[in-house]
Formats: C-alpha cells, structure tokens, sequence
C-alpha cells in the first residue's frame, strides 16, 4: 500500500485524477454512414412533398371548387407529383440501406421516408377512386344559373347574345352514345359548343364521358390550328359548354355555373 502510494506521488499525479482519467471516445463518423444518413434524410423531404401534392390532389378531387388552384396545379399534374416523388423517395432509400446498413439500424430517417410513400400512394389512389365516382367532386359550391334548358333555341340566344352571334350557323350533334344527354349542338365559328342532360343526376354521371371526348377530339386534331387555344368548359347543373376562355368568362357573367380547365 504505501510502495503503491510512493509510486503515485513520485510521478507526481495525484492518485485519484490517474483512477478518474479516461480517453475521449473517437466521434468519427464514417463517410459511407454519413452518405447513408443524407440519402435517409432526402428520401424522408420527398416523401413529405409527395404527401403534400396527393394532399392537393385529393383535395381538389373532392372538393374542385374549395381552394383557388392555377393551372400548373391540375389533376394531372398533382398526381404524378405525388408518384413521381415517392418512386424518387423510394431509390433513396433503398440507396441508403445499400450504403450503410448499419446507417439505418435505428430506423427513423428510412423509417418516416417509407412512412410518406405510403401516405402518399394511399391518398393519391383514393383520389383516383373518388375522381372516377364523383368526376365533379362530391361537395359542390351552390351556384347561381340562369341557363335557359328548356329548348336548343333559347341555348343558342343565349350563348350569342354573349358572346357574339354563331357565323356559320348551329349544327347539331348526336347523342345516342350518351343516353343521359337531351341536346348537343356545335359552332364552329365563334368555336363553341354546348350539351344539356336529362336531370342533375344524369348531368354527374355523363358529364366526366363528355369531358373525355372533348379532350380526345382536341388531342386528334392537335395539329389543326383552330384546336389551339385556352379551352374551358362552363357548368351547370343539367349542362355544359365548351369554348376558349375569354368566351366562357364572358358567358359565366350571364348564366353562372363553374368554370374547369380541360385536361
């Protein structure tokens, strides 16, 4: 005991600080830890952004009319947002787990990256499932109309006494593909066009057939320069016009209804 307590003071450190000592512990961080933790961390922001687009996407699914949206922000575009990020947010992923495992063994990085994709490919399919049922949304905006269903003739007064009269004259246009249409007729100069139903019912079933026929008619004859343009539909509860926007806003001030972009 007293040899031991001679060496210490001969060494002159105190006894108890050469027991306290210990080295620090080395905080280096391997670079493949460290790439493994920035792509876990990447992964996790794009599948938050991919939940907030399917957010947006179903939102205006269900809702077209509740939140102002551009056209940048269609449905379209909302919806392969939230795809095309979480299939980016699912690479990284996969990348970290490949860098560095051991990177990943306490989860939370990959963990709320895998979390957002799933969020995300939920909400978007279930917008898509709405978008199919509801093509006009399941909750609309009570609108003021003042469209004149009640015969082609009092249609055509007063789509020309608001934009202009039709040049070339009125031609009428089939319905029997469509059973819950009653009329459907076509201007080609001002280029216009407008479709009445038989009821409100009828009006959400047919109305998102029509939609998709006035977009493959514009799409064949994309070459024609008389399909270019800013094309809008206006709608009502029992019809449907078609024409360029200028047009359309002009023709809302007198018969109301809501005014979508076609896609």
């Amino acid at each position: 005991m007293r040899d031991e307590q001679g060496r210490a003071s001969a060494s002159g450190v105190p006894q108890e600080q050469q027991y306290s000592y210990n080295e620090p512990e080395s905080e280096y961080e391997p670079p493949r830890s460290r790439a493994a933790s920035a792509l876990g961390a990447t992964a996790a922001v794009l599948g938050l952004i991919a939940v907030i687009c399917s957010l947006l996407f179903i939102t205006r699914t269900i809702a077209p009319a509740s939140l102002k949206f551009s056209d940048v922000l269609s449905l379209s575009n909302l919806e392969w947002c939230s795809f095309v990020f979480s299939i980016l947010a699912l690479i990284l992923v996969i990348a970290a787990k490949i860098s560095h495992r051991r990177a990943m063994e306490d989860g939370r990085r990959g963990t709320w990256g895998i979390i957002g994709i799933i969020l995300a490919l939920l909400i978007t399919v279930c917008g898509l499932l709405i978008g199919n049922l509801f093509p006009q949304g399941v909750i609309q905006p009570s609108v003021s109309e003042n469209a004149p269903v009640s015969s082609s003739k009092t249609m055509r007064k007063g789509i020309e006494s608001s934009v202009g009269s039709c040049t070339g004259g009125w031609q009428s246009l089939s319905t029997s593909s469509y059973p819950g249409l009653t009329l459907a007729e076509l201007c080609k100069d001002p280029r216009m066009a407008y479709v009445t139903f038989e009821n409100p019912t009828m009006a959400s079933l047919e109305r998102g057939a029509v939609n998709s026929k006035i977009s493959d008619m514009l799409e064949e004859y994309s070459d024609n320069g008389k399909a270019q343009g800013d094309w809008r539909t206006l709608n009502g509860k029992m019809w449907l016009v078609f024409g360029e926007k200028a047009n359309i806003e002009k023709l809302q001030k007198s018969w109301g209804g809501t005014i979508d972009t076609v896609e």
